[in-house]
C-alpha cells in the first residue's frame, strides 16, 4: 500500500477539475444524468441490500417478507454513462523522479473523482503482469475512499501486456475509456485496445514518457532494464 495517496495537492486538483467540468458542462460520456440525479429506467437489474441514502420508493416488501431481509430493486439507469479508467502498472512505468507511475495514478485519481462525482458508473483497472485488476464497479461519490485505496495498493512490476485488457467486463451501455501508461508492450498492445473497443467504449490514450528514458547511453554502458532480469550491457 502506497502510504499517503492521495495527498492534498492531488485532493485538491480533484476538486478543482470538478468545478472546471462543471462549468464546462461535465464529461463527454452519452447519457449524462440529469440534474435531479440519475432517471430509473425500465429494465429491473436485481437487488442490493438497503442503505441510509438508497431510496426508500424501491424497497421491496415481498421479499422482506419472505427473507425479512431489506432489499431494493435497481434499474439500469439510463441516465448515467459509463466511465472506464484503466493504468499500466508495468515495471517500466517506475521510471522517473518521480516515476510515471506516480503521475499516472494522480491523473486516474482525478478522473474517477470527476467521474463519480457527476454520478457517472465508474469502472477502474490495473493492469500487471499479465493481470486486469478492477473491483467491483461504482457510482457514487462516496466510493472515492474505496478507489483510492484501490490506485494506492499497486506499485509498477513486471512486463507490460496489454492483452490483459481483453478481461475488461463488458458494460450494459457505450460509455468511455481512457487508457494510461507509456504502452511499452513489446507485442503492441493492439489485441487488448481493440478488446476494449469492441465492449463499446470509445478509447482515449493517455500516454506518459520521463525525461531522457530514450536516450542511448555510451558504448560499453550498463543500462537497467525495468521488465526484465537486472543489467544489460
Amino acid at each position: 500500500m502506497s502510504a499517503g495517496f492521495p495527498d492534498r495537492e492531488t485532493l485538491v486538483v480533484c476538486e478543482r477539475f470538478g468545478l472546471w467540468l462543471r462549468q464546462g458542462g461535465g464529461l463527454s460520456v452519452r447519457g449524462r444524468p440529469l440534474p435531479s440525479g440519475s432517471s430509473p429506467g425500465l429494465d429491473f437489474e436485481g437487488y442490493r441490500p438497503y442503505a441510509p441514502g438508497l431510496d426508500p420508493r424501491h424497497l421491496d416488501w415481498a421479499v422482506y417478507a419472505r427473507t425479512r431481509e431489506l432489499q431494493v430493486r435497481e434499474f439500469e439507469d439510463e441516465g448515467a454513462g459509463l466511465v472506464a479508467v484503466l493504468l499500466d502498472a508495468s515495471g517500466s512505468m517506475g521510471i522517473g523522479r518521480p516515476s510515471k507511475w506516480s503521475l499516472a495514478r494522480r491523473i486516474a485519481a482525478v478522473l474517477c473523482y470527476a467521474t463519480l462525482r457527476e454520478v457517472h458508473q465508474l469502472i477502474v483497472g490495473v493492469v500487471q503482469e499479465g493481470q486486469l485488476h478492477t473491483p467491483p464497479a461504482q457510482a457514487a461519490l462516496s466510493s472515492a475512499p474505496s478507489v483510492f485505496e484501490f490506485l494506492g495498493g499497486f506499485a509498477p512490476r513486471g512486463a507490460t501486456d496489454l492483452e490483459a485488457l481483453s478481461d475488461l467486463p463488458r458494460g450494459r451501455a457505450r460509455g468511455a475509456a481512457i487508457l494510461i501508461g507509456d504502452f511499452l508492450d513489446p507485442r503492441g498492445g493492439g489485441a487488448g485496445l481493440e478488446a476494449v473497443q469492441a465492449r463499446g467504449f470509445r478509447l482515449d490514450l493517455c500516454r506518459i514518457t520521463a525525461p531522457g528514458e530514450f536516450d542511448l547511453p555510451a558504448v560499453g554502458g550498463a543500462v537497467h532494464d525495468p521488465e526484465g532480469q537486472g543489467h544489460r550491457v
